[in-house]
């Protein structure tokens, strides 16, 4: 204490040699180039204003050589200055804890990692349970439903097309014709209208009236044949054989029709949807799905 006392109190050498030469601060500034604040600094004792020790050395040198005094008992008074600023560093080296080991830091955050790493784990199972969980959102199911509602739909399409197309109507007649398909002027490029009458009805349910014997035996003189209608899509068909009175059936994807005549004549309502036979002879090009022709065979 009383080394630091003694370091920032006045250097009466340098300050009373200055004054009695009649020198400013300003004027030894102008021959040393060092500065005034230095050069007060260095007078009143201040050294901790100075710069570093390798700096202060020379300035007390160059300021005592201007001034014509003994520059060493100046620099002992600085040395002493800086060996008590050591002491004191140690001494508080000495007051401070060492620096806690690694593995005691580790130990006092273990807890905290530990349920730092557990809530981490309950959010993942509960962000996993409810993705998992997740009923189907509105719009999801409202898919569904209009997928179901157009596939029920669909057969009630075909029946409001039966309505309107009732039974009887009159269709163009075109040329006669052997399993080619009528001019497209003749042809009534539509949906598949099935009347509503034939929805109801089955093949099975759907047969030829009953032949009259008078009628047979009338036309046995005349070469019968034997149609074989398949059916792959739904198809309404209106049906006359011979002279008899036309009727109509709806055939079902797979299922089949046979008729024995001299002369068919027919309404398809789907040309697409069925495979014609007529005495083991397919007859190709009756026109695409949904359109409806007529034909008269052979």
């Amino acid at each position: 204490m009383t080394t630091e006392k003694n370091a920032d109190s006045p250097i009466p050498d340098l300050k009373t040699a200055r004054q009695n030469s009649g020198q400013t601060l300003k004027e030894m500034f102008e021959r040393t180039r060092i500065s005034v604040v230095n050069l007060e600094a260095i007078e009143n004792g201040q050294f901790h204003l100075l710069p570093v020790p390798t700096y202060t050395r020379n300035f007390i040198k160059i300021y005592a050589q201007a001034l014509g005094v003994d520059s060493s008992p100046l620099l002992g008074r600085y040395e002493e200055y800086l060996q008590a600023l050591k002491n004191k560093e140690k001494e508080q080296a000495a007051v401070k804890p060492p620096p806690a080991p690694l593995a005691e830091m580790l130990s006092r955050y273990k807890i905290f990692l530990w349920i730092t790493l557990i809530v981490i784990l309950i959010a993942a199972v509960s962000i996993f349970a409810s993705l998992y969980n997740k009923p189907l959102s509105e719009s999801q199911q409202g898919i569904h439903r209009t997928g179901e509602a157009e596939g029920r739909a669909a057969p009630a399409q075909v029946a409001a097309g039966a309505d309107a197309l009732p039974v009887g109507i009159g269709l163009p007649k075109p040329e006669e014709i052997a399993g080619v398909q009528p001019p497209e002027s003749q042809q009534v490029m539509a949906s598949p209208s099935i009347p509503s009458s034939a929805v109801s009805q089955t093949p099975a349910a759907q047969k030829a009236p009953e032949k009259d014997k008078a009628a047979q035996a009338a036309a046995g003189a005349e070469e019968t044949s034997l149609l074989i209608i398949r059916a792959t899509e739904q198809t309404w068909i209106r049906m006359q054989v011979d002279d008899k009175e036309p009727y109509e059936v709806l055939l079902e994807a797979g299922e089949t029709l046979s008729q024995k005549a001299s002369r068919f004549n027919m309404d398809v309502g789907n040309a697409g949807g069925i495979r014609i036979q007529l005495d083991g002879k397919t007859i190709e090009n009756l026109g695409k799905s949904g359109q409806v022709i007529h034909l008269r065979l052979p």
